[in-house]
């Protein structure tokens, strides 16, 4: 390593620090403004004209101005960046008649090692193999038996027939469509300090698996992902996807200015387009020009204004098994409800025509003809509309003392002497429930005073009011209300009945005209016990009184011969059922299994929507302020990149997503298998897969992906065809061993000379120790779960409810739980989780204390041991120490590891031996197993 040193050097002058070897890595460095130290900018390689020759020290100047001189160049003009070069699918290199036959990703790196004079590590052996193949499609162990089987066959049809099986095993999807969530940022709560939960945020979810298992090309998943909504009458799934957006963080506080939450989930939509098809840092020009890049922030909200019209919605999304447990809930509820309605139907055929007939011949026509009062107004509860017929229902939330108060301006009688209310109740026609006079309980009803008052025209307020000193009929025995207590008359058996009573006053009121008239019915004190339908009447006649009919049935009373109108006639009839103890007895079982009719299912998948009226213009905001709008901008893509065609006038989302999977587009397929090679080896290609702009990595193979990002596009976007490809290749299947001769190359591993060894992800560590203690619930799909959490952790800030799951659903999958964005589950942030508050490509990988001590105290972790220490409690130690290692580590102990893990367990066993309540020692030997860092290492 040689560095040059120029004296009287200036601020933020670029200096190089270059290495001379066949393949020379370049580092700018930028001086300190306060001392001249050096600190490093960025890293990167040469291109492929600059590998010839470094000069020696004496033509040393000269190369550096001509490098620097370029150097600057290619940052003014970034479009003639590699990344955003369409490149020709290379050809296979030659690497000699050994491999020339073998897998092309073999070829292709077998010939960057040979350039380098190295040689690639032997094959791992047959159980780190299937344990690392399984870790990497499903994200779960292998079982003893599959090891077993797997060590035993130890063929390449046996590899090959493994990975098949697990390519199409149903865990796949859940796998990799965990990776997809990270890029989705998926979570169940709304994020900022209101974090509102997303109750169906999981059918989204249960997509992204349904279309990774089933292998959706990426891009038809790219397409419906993005515009779903807008292809030619989209399907419910296709809607689903759409609400790959709606994983935005939403501010719902109150207050919040909702103007500036909008922008900034378009903003975020952007930022998450570019990050997850372009490979790209599009958020840098939300504020002004990106400073490395191509991208103008005037294309920066060219493409804002692709989402800037785009709505929130909510589809009905029954998924289904809710609707085959509906079908069949419903079916049994018929099945009863028939058996239940036989003995009615057979008395309303057999007895009730007879009964009907001869109670209309013992009934009179009303002789008070009453006015009725139909409101303009109804206040006491939340809601109270008025019914054509003048009635009122209140159906709003209530309080324990109210008030009812109605309104009437129409034309009363010129006269008032006594007022009527009328409570409308009974059993339901048919499969109808009915209702209830009142909304206490069962239905009951109390009513402690009434008050009437005339407020004639020109007079404000509510001018005198006359209260009612007596009633008649309906509610009990004859008597006055006190408006001073909460006495009254109550409704408490029988409420599903038509009742009316009589108010009359101490001396009729006149009634000027153009009056308006008030009533005012207060209620007892209690839960809900007002009234639920109700009407209010009036008359001038001095011996009113209460009728049995509504008045719109009441003509038809004693007039068998009466032309009939065929629905009021059916009311008559159904308002004497409600008087007919039989017919009640009947109906009670009746109304009583119609209220328990199971629910439909609710469930509601988030969803988008082109709004087609009230468009939003789109403008560049001032240094990323959207209150100070300046420029108007159209839709459009950037200008570095393939071009953008359009279907109509206007550009949409549909235009974009097909844009992104154009043939001629330089960097979605490069993205898409560079993020798959970083599953399977730990580190991209590019190893800056958030970044493929200039200040990104540079590819360490850049013909292999040049010739992969082809391949997937031949290979009609299949992503398991891209892994069945690389996973089938010689250079994955290497040992992950480190070569003691190459401990300190250089560059690492960057030329694959080995397999990666990683720790596992999160939720997998957490998936392992559940597999290997035989806890593991392998349920597919559906809401989150929430596994057990001490106290305090919801205790934070606002408390949270966790109401933790129960049965097997605590056992399911790390990429189930129920993840709150200002409450996250905190072993998964532990092993670094992303927060979900932006897209993620890439996840940390870091070593902590608090990661041994997660393992050795979090609740699941001692279970799962717990469990797995009893299961073998009955076998000699030796076999369940060789046990433990083939379910935990997928093989049999070394001599040495045995003979430890021997001797521990008899040290526990001396221990424990005075101590009645003492664990199994196996136990122990369960917890040392399941701390190991193979265990939560995939090699």
């Amino acid at each position: 390593m040689r560095q040059l040193r120029w004296s009287g050097i200036r601020k933020n002058f670029v200096v190089i620090i270059f290495n001379r070897q066949k393949h020379p890595d370049v580092t700018l460095l930028m001086a300190n403004r306060s001392d001249l130290r050096f600190r490093v900018e960025t890293s990167r390689c040469l291109s492929a004209d600059a590998r010839e020759h470094v000069p020696t020290s004496s033509g040393l100047s000269a190369w550096l101005v001509i490098l620097l001189s370029t150097w600057f160049s290619a940052q003014v003009m970034g479009a003639d960046h590699w990344a955003f070069q369409r490149g020709s699918k290379p050809a296979l290199p030659i690497v000699g008649s050994d491999l020339d036959g073998r897998n092309a990703v073999d070829r292709f790196v077998h010939a960057r090692l040979r350039a380098a004079q190295l040689t690639p590590s032997e094959p791992a052996d047959p159980s780190t193999l299937i344990r690392r193949l399984s870790l990497d499609l499903l994200g779960l162990p292998p079982s003893p038996a599959e090891v077993r089987s797997f060590v035993a066959a130890d063929s390449e049809n046996a590899y090959a027939q493994l990975v098949e099986r697990l390519l199409a095993s149903p865990h796949f999807g859940e796998r990799w469509g965990r990776h997809w969530l990270d890029l989705a940022r998926y979570a169940d709560s709304d994020g900022y300090l209101g974090d509102t939960l997303r109750p169906y945020a999981w059918v989204y979810r249960d997509w992204v698996i349904k279309a990774i298992n089933s292998d959706m090309p990426f891009d038809r998943f790219t397409v419906e992902q993005l515009a779903g909504d807008l292809l030619p009458k989209p399907s419910l799934d296709q809607k689903i996807a759409v609400g790959f957006h709606r994983n935005t963080l939403k501010n719902t506080e109150a207050g919040a200015d909702r103007e500036l939450n909008r922008t900034k989930e378009v903003i975020d939509r952007v930022n998450t387009t570019g990050t997850v098809w372009l490979g790209l840092t599009v958020g840098c020009a939300e504020c002004h020009n990106h400073k490395h890049d191509p991208i103008s922030q005037e294309e920066f909200y060219q493409l804002y204004s692709f989402y800037n019209n785009t709505d929130e919605v909510s589809v009905s999304a029954p998924r289904p098994l809710e609707v085959a447990r509906y079908q069949l809930a419903t079916s049994a509820w018929k099945k009863t409800l028939a058996r239940l309605k036989a003995p009615m139907e057979k008395f309303e055929r057999d007895k009730l025509p007879s009964k009907f007939s001869e109670w209309l011949k013992a009934q009179k026509s009303a002789q008070t003809k009453w006015t009725v009062m139909k409101p303009d107004l109804a206040t006491g509860v939340s809601t109270m509309p008025i019914q054509k017929d003048g009635s009122v229902i209140a159906t709003g939330k209530s309080i324990t003392t109210v008030t009812y108060s109605l309104h009437v301006s129409n034309s009363p009688p010129r006269k008032v002497s006594a007022i009527r209310l009328e409570l409308f109740g009974g059993y339901g026609r048919g499969d109808d429930l009915g209702g209830p006079v009142g909304r206490g309980a069962n239905g009951q009803v109390i009513v402690s005073s009434m008050a009437f008052a005339v407020v004639p025209p020109g007079t404000k307020g509510f001018g005198q009011a006359l209260e009612s000193v007596e009633v008649t009929g309906g509610f009990g025995e004859k008597d006055a209300l006190d408006s001073r207590s909460n006495a009254g008359w109550s409704i408490t058996n029988n409420t599903r009945r038509y009742y009316s009573a009589v108010f009359k006053l101490r001396k009729p009121a006149d009634v000027p005209t153009g009056s308006r008239l008030l009533f005012a019915m207060r209620q007892k004190e209690g839960k809900y016990n007002a009234m639920r339908h109700l009407r209010i009447s009036v008359t001038d006649e001095a011996d009113a009184i209460p009728t049995h009919v509504p008045d719109e049935l009441a003509y038809m009373q004693g007039r068998e011969e009466f032309k009939r109108v065929p629905a009021d006639w059916q009311r008559l009839r159904h308002h004497y059922c409600q008087l007919d103890d039989e017919w009640i007895r009947l109906r009670k079982p009746l109304e009583y299994h119609l209220t328990k009719r199971p629910a439909k299912p609710t469930t509601k998948a988030q969803s988008m929507a082109e709004r087609s009226k009230e468009r939003r213009d789109s403008f560049i905001h001032i240094r990323g302020d959207y209150s100070r709008p300046g420029k108007k901008v159209s839709t459009a893509t950037p200008a570095s990149l393939h071009a953008f065609k359009r279907r109509g006038k206007t550009a949409d989302r549909l235009d974009l997503a097909n844009w992104l999977m154009q043939p001629d587009n330089p960097l979605t397929a490069r993205v898409v298998v560079n993020r798959i090679w970083q599953r399977l080896f730990g580190v991209g290609i590019v190893p800056s897969s958030d970044d493929f702009g200039t200040m990104g990595g540079r590819p360490s193979h850049p013909l292999l992906l040049d010739w992969l990002a082809t391949e997937l596009e031949e290979r009609e976007w299949s992503r398991k065809a891209i892994i069945r490809l690389i996973v089938m290749s010689a250079t994955y299947r290497q040992s992950s061993a480190v070569r003691p001769e190459l401990a300190n190359y250089s560059t690492g591993n960057q030329l694959l000379w080995r397999q990666n060894s990683v720790r596992l992800s999160a939720e997998a560590i957490r998936d392992g120790h559940l597999v290997a203690s035989g806890l593991f619930d392998a349920g597919i799909g559906g809401p989150g779960i929430r596994p057990p959490l001490p106290a305090f952790v919801t205790e934070v800030g606002r408390s949270v409810k966790w109401p933790v799951s129960k049965g097997g659903d605590r056992y399911r999958r790390g990429m189930y739980i129920f993840f709150k964005r200002t409450v996250p589950y905190p072993m998964l942030i532990s092993f670094d989780a992303p927060d979900s508050s932006v897209s993620c490509s890439r996840r940390d990988r870091t070593n902590s204390p608090l990661q041994a001590l997660t393992l050795l105290n979090d609740l699941v972790f001692f279970e799962c041991a717990e469990v797995l220490g009893k299961r073998f409690a009955s076998n000699r130690p030796a076999v369940a120490i060789r046990e433990m290692y083939i379910r935990c580590l997928g093989r049999e102990p070394s001599a040495r590891e045995f003979a430890s893990l021997n001797r521990t367990y008899h040290d526990f066993q001396k221990l424990n031996a005075d101590d009645a309540k003492a664990v199994d020692p196996l136990i122990g030997v369960a917890r040392i197993v399941m701390n190991l860092d193979e265990f939560i290492t995939r090699d």
